[in-house]
């Protein structure tokens, strides 16, 4: 266990406005961690491992505070907050009522459940900008359109790209494809190839589910025709879209947002915006407690940061050296 932190927390409550972290010059001070968690103001009654992770949490917000402020203006106030747990949109009542299990069980104190609203209502709002930010949807609709899409799919999967188009040159001579792929297809899950939704049993499946070189190609593919062999992770694919449901461009995404812009598309525009805002972060952690991963992701204990770095240089230098 850390015993840094126990150290740190004895120094800073000497003055309890000194910043422990400071994010894109934002400070972060021992009274914000005790209003994460009380028990951080009492220094025998918290362990120095987690009180460096919760440290860390916050970094993590604050990077995505600052950069949704600068960017798009957001602001996230502690009414705004008190409104949001007193009512939720339809769509956070479960989320917010397992944060309020975890509280009540201890799991989770009062203070980290505001966090995470506030986390949550940062990370919607900034995803309602990007969904009007005509740059972040054209690169997911080029990058992933299978994001948008669902389709009836029969697939014929081989281990080897010759057997492929084996199989596919037999369909071109008049065989069926599901025939076809009865009998070549290592996929012996599938009757005919048929690729159905797990749950449901429908083969109108979401195309996002499906690995990324398999849903992109079923996205653009045209209807009816044998499409491949192209590669993924599983081996060798040709594939068959039946019937395909979504959008044929971008601007029909844009004007039919409610429709297109699923929850898991709302997700993939906020991954890389995230991204960048932690890669962008610039950090300073108090070196007392340690120092902010190269990764942007969390907090290098005092002295791991220096292991690292003594990993990654001078051949030569040795342990004492």
């Amino acid at each position: 266990p850390l015993l840094v932190a126990v150290a740190l927390v004895a120094a800073a409550c000497g003055g309890s406005g000194s910043p422990l972290a400071i994010v894109n010059g934002q400070e972060i001070t021992i009274d914000d961690m005790v209003a994460l968690n009380p028990a951080y103001d009492v220094i025998d009654e918290f362990e120095g491992e987690a009180f460096v992770d919760d440290l860390g949490l916050a970094v993590l917000l604050g990077a995505i505070e600052t950069s949704a402020r600068t960017e798009f203006g957001i602001e996230v106030t502690t009414a705004d907050v008190d409104a949001f747990l007193a009512s939720p949109p339809a769509g956070r009542v479960a989320t917010i009522a397992g944060w309020q299990d975890s509280v009540a069980s201890g799991q989770m104190t009062e203070g980290q459940l505001r966090s995470n609203a506030k986390s949550l209502l940062i990370r919607d709002a900034v995803i309602a900008e990007l969904v009007v930010d005509s740059e972040a949807l054209s690169d997911l609709w080029e990058e992933s359109p299978q994001a948008f899409s669902s389709a009836c799919v029969r697939h014929i999967l081989t281990q080897f790209e010759e057997e492929a188009v084996a199989a596919s040159e037999r369909i071109a001579a008049g065989e069926e494809f599901a025939d076809v792929a009865n009998e070549v297809s290592q996929d012996t899950s599938t009757e005919g190839g048929l690729l159905a939704d797990p749950a449901t049993g429908e083969c109108d499946v979401p195309l996002g589910l499906f690995v990324p070189e398999f849903g992109y190609e079923a996205a653009v593919a045209p209807i009816g025709e044998v499409v491949g062999p192209f590669v993924s992770d599983f081996g060798w694919h040709i594939l068959i879209v039946q019937e395909r449901t979504g959008p044929s461009s971008l601007d029909e995404i844009r004007q039919n947002v409610d429709t297109y812009v699923t929850d898991e598309v709302r997700a993939q525009l906020a991954t890389p915006w995230i991204n960048d805002a932690l890669d962008s972060a610039e950090v300073e952690i108090d070196p007392s407690i340690g120092t902010w991963s190269e990764k942007g992701t969390a907090i290098l204990p005092a002295g791991e940061g220096d292991r690292s770095n003594d990993d990654s240089g001078d051949e030569g230098s040795t342990e004492g050296g």
